[in-house]
């Protein structure tokens, strides 16, 4: 079999010309690997030869198109015409043997003479598995799919292309013109099945819904920011809606196959009255929705995973059918300020997360019975809650966070929580001042909290040595949050957590050889570095304070990079509420493997990610830790600390933080590096 072969290259935001001679950017570059690799590598030089081959090649400049839309057409275009005459079904025995049979039977379902449409499926390794692997297609941990602006632009014009003329024969609708074009001229058809329309700012819009009426297949209709007289096809599997107009779906809306119904912001008095039979239905959100009052009967949606009303101010009504949606995963009730009472009880066996956070009127939540042996989230912060209810005991091994943050709840259950050593979240707050302190044998008992990732015991009022020493114990700890308490220093144990922010207006002396003005800073390692006895970095940040503090956190990125070759080594992101002095951010990065061939240089980059917050970082340093600096280091981290009592009384929020978040990208140095040792 003779192989084929097409090089057609694209020059995007680039002359071919820098390509073929390897000029401006291209030189740099080289510049950098032959300082990396030496002169006359030859991996190097056949770089330059390829790109020099591949410059002199037809093909396309990006410079050459008014619009992206447009490049990507032809670019379609061209190898549509010349992929498109080896698609046959036929004359492929030489390609795939013993395919013969299994063709001619395909040939034989498709009818070819026959006017109709065909549906084949096609079992066997995905194309899925290849746009995953060549970063086309992106699956999140949450199993949302993101694809690559390219592959979206080809679907588009896929679509265009089932009508030039008329938008309201494509299977799809999301520029704002053509759906306009639909609903003002009325030329909807029965070809659409989904409509996206997201508009920036809230608009009204007055159009003829009898275009809905011919839409007899629309199955996903996502709307926001849009206000329209109420219409909805019965075809409906998904409708995202924010700002619904109306007081509750229309009486005849019978859509038998939605899955979805969000209806955030949205002007819903109450869903329906009655029982309304969808049994498809799994997920309902009404966040914001503040002028509901009831929920729905829930009796006809037995299936009912997540149930979102989040925010809706004036809810007081929760229909007792509730109670028996026993495939309900997700119950968020956050801020529903005027609920109440619940159900005394909820038989839900596959229950993840209980929210009730901020339902400050609400003084009892349901006892956890049956099988509900899964529920890992429970959040009872600033409820009026005063008692847990007994069945959490039988959670001990599901429960991973606990939230009892301005919770009512005086009388803590020790016991119960020396039970809970799976939690890796717990947050507690606003307890009054009585001796002994109510937290104390909590606080006792931490070590033994193994998996603990983050705790929040802000406003606590715990005073100096209430803080026990043994906290470095928690080994998985990566955040604590101790604001608003009343003390001025801290264990001296705790310079073993990796990185903490504290209130600060300069950077350490123990920085002065290697700092620098502004975001960034480079640090250079001698030639030996890899045999000697480096075990790491120490990095230090200085943040600027606010004109005008706020009660939400600013959120900061910490990267480092391999300098010369542009890797990501690490990266964290962390908060601070940082009030209104400076603050100052301190972090040991510990060197993973003795072995490990490290970069001669390496880029440290501290950025504000906050939208609104138009200050910047002020100064940066680093430096590189050996084995003899271990104790000065500890030492100056714990002044660091201590300098918290210089701050004491300014703001109500002055606070430390440990880190939030980390992660680590590609490259073979992400070896030698990592935020999580």
């Amino acid at each position: 079999m003779e192989e084929r072969k097409s090089i057609l290259p694209i020059f995007y935001e680039v002359e071919p010309s820098d390509v073929r001679h390897q000029r401006r950017s291209f030189a740099e570059a080289f510049e950098e690997h032959e300082e990396k690799f030496g002169e006359g590598n030859k991996e190097v030089e056949g770089w330059r030869d390829a790109l020099t081959k591949v410059a002199s090649l037809a093909g396309w400049s990006s410079k050459n198109y008014r619009y992206e839309t447009e490049l990507i057409k032809e670019i379609v275009r061209v190898m549509w015409s010349r992929v498109h005459p080896s698609l046959t079904v036929f004359g492929s025995s030489e390609k795939l043997v013993g395919m013969d049979t299994k063709l001619e039977e395909i040939d034989v379902l498709l009818d070819k003479e026959t006017n109709d449409v065909r549906f084949i499926g096609i079992w066997g390794m995905g194309g899925l598995d290849v746009l995953v692997e060549k970063s086309l297609l992106t699956i999140s941990s949450d199993n949302e799919i993101g694809i690559h602006d390219l592959i979206r632009e080809m679907g588009c014009e896929i679509v265009r292309q089932e009508s030039f003329e008329e938008p309201g024969r494509h299977s799809r609708l999301w520029l704002r013109n053509d759906i306009i074009h639909v609903f003002t001229k009325n030329t909807g058809t029965e070809a659409i099945e989904g409509i996206l329309l997201y508009l920036d700012n809230l608009e009204e819009a007055d159009w003829n819904l009898e275009a809905f009426s011919k839409m007899c297949k629309l199955k996903l209709l996502y709307i926001r920011n849009l206000r329209l007289p109420e219409y909805l096809p019965n075809a409906l599997r998904y409708l995202n809606w924010s700002w619904y107009p109306s007081k509750y779906l229309p009486p005849g809306f019978q859509p038998d196959e939605l899955t979805e119904l969000s209806l955030v912001f949205s002007n819903i008095d109450h869903l329906w009255n009655g029982i309304k039979y969808l049994n498809k239905l799994k997920s309902i959100d009404l966040s914001y929705s503040v002028n509901l009052t009831r929920t729905p009967d829930f009796t006809g949606t037995p299936n009912l995973e997540k149930l979102v009303l989040e925010g809706c101010t004036s809810l007081v009504k929760i229909h007792p059918s509730i109670a028996l949606l026993k495939r309900l995963k997700i119950w968020n009730f956050r801020d529903c300020k005027s609920i109440k009472s619940l159900p005394s009880e909820v038989h839900m066996e596959f229950l993840e997360t209980f929210d009730v956070s901020g339902c400050s009127k609400l003084k009892m939540i349901p006892e956890f019975v049956g099988q509900t042996k899964r529920l890992s989230n429970l959040s009872l912060g600033g409820s009026a809650v005063e008692k847990l209810p007994s069945s959490i005991e039988l959670l001990s091994e599901s429960l991973v966070k606990l939230d009892l943050n301005e919770s009512v709840i005086r009388e803590q259950p020790y016991s119960l929580f020396l039970k809970l050593q799976n939690l890796m979240v717990s947050s507690f707050g606003f307890f009054p001042r009585k001796s002994p302190h109510p937290l104390i044998p909590l606080l006792a008992s931490l070590k033994y909290f193994s998996s603990l990732t983050k705790l929040k015991l802000n406003n606590c009022n715990l005073c100096e040595g209430e803080i026990p020493n043994d906290i470095s114990s928690l080994s998985s700890l990566e955040r604590l949050e101790l604001r608003g308490n009343n003390f001025v220093s801290l264990p001296a144990s705790i310079h073993l957590l990796e990185v903490f922010v504290i209130p600060g207006s300069e950077i350490p002396e123990w920085f002065k050889h290697n700092q620098s003005v502004g975001g960034s800073v480079i640090e250079k390692l001698p030639s030996d570095a890899s045999n000697s006895k480096l075990i790491g970095f120490a990095v230090c940040a200085l943040f600027p304070s606010q004109d005008n503090p706020s009660a939400f956190p600013i959120f900061f990125e910490f990267i480092w990079y391999n300098y010369i070759t542009g890797t990501t080594l690490g990266c964290y992101v962390f908060e601070i509420y940082p009030g209104f002095s400076d603050h100052l951010m301190l972090g040991i990065l510990p060197k993973r493997d003795k072995n490990a061939i490290l970069p001669n240089e390496v880029e440290f980059v501290f950025k504000i990610l906050s939208s609104g917050c138009t200050k910047e970082v002020k100064q940066c340093g680093s430096r590189a830790v050996y084995e003899h600096d271990m104790e000065e280091l500890i030492s100056i981290m714990n002044q660091s600390k201590c300098n918290i009592s210089v701050y004491e009384g300014t703001d109500e929020q002055e606070g430390v933080m440990v880190k939030a978040t980390t992660s680590r990208s590609g490259g073979s140095d992400d070896e030698y590096y990592s935020a999580e040792e």
